[in-house]
């Protein structure tokens, strides 16, 4: 299968109501597995081929720490068109998500149409979108919560503004300064802050100062990064951040999960755990020997992400969680030496190829 065909085939599924997660899954598993050479050796490896597996569970997976070490794609590297680097919050290393044109319009499509689903008051309407963070000039090389703010303001009103860091500001005082002249007053505004470097460190001020900033009627706080590190703010303690800072209650809070070498994000509006979408499949599995887990059971998170079909759609994830009525509840870094041996038997492999 080629990649206008699978790209096809995945919007034709993603646009309707509901579809055959385990048929798409094992269409992508089969187009993987012929396109990209690091996934196709640790599946010979272990055995597993397309006429082998029947289940989306009989599929290797590829430990998230080996985009650090490996071009994980399923595309000639010079069809890159875009970047995505994690912030190096876990460890020295960077992890590296290659794009190609087809991967991103696929991911930009399905994640507007995402967000809209959770915030539909916004839908159609203008919005001003201010945010700490940004794409890297050329386009090329992002993080991927900056791809998200950037696509949030491209259907936002024409004349937002983005500023590239808080940092630039140069003080504190300078950043309230601009929060507070957010143009234009008359549309909603759609603020969105990394959760550890910006929103832990205005709560801080506003509450030593003893001031808020008054937003827009209408406005959200969107809020993520950080997932992966171990001092994970606690949703009421972030909640009660956003209310410090911007007086706005839990229901206009909106916080992103996911990871530089995934596609798909989850999504959580005011309380509760992250809204898995469609295009997603999360189960937990045993930090020790990496066998699933009873639904419900908290666990290493292995994610399914479909929607990453030009990188490797089988994961698995050095964080723990229980999944319960189609939400995830992270509960941040863990300890597993299923994991790490896992991820050092994949990183062999990948030498090898």
């Amino acid at each position: 299968m080629n990649e206008a065909r699978i790209v096809k085939l995945l919007k034709k599924n993603f646009a309707s109501e509901t579809f055959n997660f385990d048929e798409l899954a094992l269409k992508v598993f089969a187009y993987q597995f012929e396109h990209n050479k690091v996934f196709q050796a640790l599946c010979k490896e272990a055995g597993k081929t397309p006429k082998n597996v029947s289940r989306v569970e009989d599929i290797p997976l590829v430990p998230l720490d080996l985009y650090k070490h490996a071009y994980v794609a399923s595309f000639p590297r010079e069809k890159t068109t875009r970047v995505f680097c994690s912030t190096g919050t876990s460890g020295n290393r960077c992890s590296l998500h290659f794009v190609n044109t087809a991967a991103f319009n696929l991911y930009r499509r399905f994640t507007i149409q995402q967000f809209f689903s959770i915030v539909p008051e916004l839908k159609g309407k203008k919005y001003t979108v201010i945010a700490s963070t940004r794409a890297h000039p050329n386009g090329f090389v992002s993080s991927k919560l900056s791809s998200l703010y950037g696509i949030l303001a491209e259907y936002g009103q024409k004349d937002f503004f983005i500023p590239s860091n808080f940092k630039e500001f140069g003080t504190t005082e300078a950043v309230i300064d601009f929060l507070r002249t957010l143009p234009p007053k008359k549309y909603p505004t759609v603020v969105c802050l990394n959760r550890y470097n910006d929103i832990a460190y205005l709560a801080a001020y506003c509450a030593k100062k003893r001031i808020s900033i008054n937003l827009p009627k209408g406005s959200f706080l969107v809020t993520g990064g950080g997932s992966k590190t171990s001092d994970i703010i606690a949703p009421k303690e972030l909640y009660k951040m956003g209310k410090k800072i911007f007086g706005l209650s839990a229901d206009s809070m909106i916080d992103s999960f996911s990871g530089t070498e995934l596609s798909g994000r989850s999504l959580r509006r005011g309380v509760g755990g992250h809204r898995i979408p469609p295009w997603w499949r999360v189960e937990t599995r045993d930090p020790k020997t990496l066998a699933l887990l009873p639904p419900g059971e908290t666990g290493l998170i292995n994610i399914t992400d479909i929607l990453n079909f030009n990188n490797a759609s089988f994961l698995l994830l050095p964080d723990s969680a229980y999944v319960r009525d189609g939400y995830l509840f992270h509960q941040g870094r863990t300890e597993s030496p299923g994991y790490t041996k896992l991820l050092k038997k994949r990183i062999r492999l990948a030498r090898k190829d």
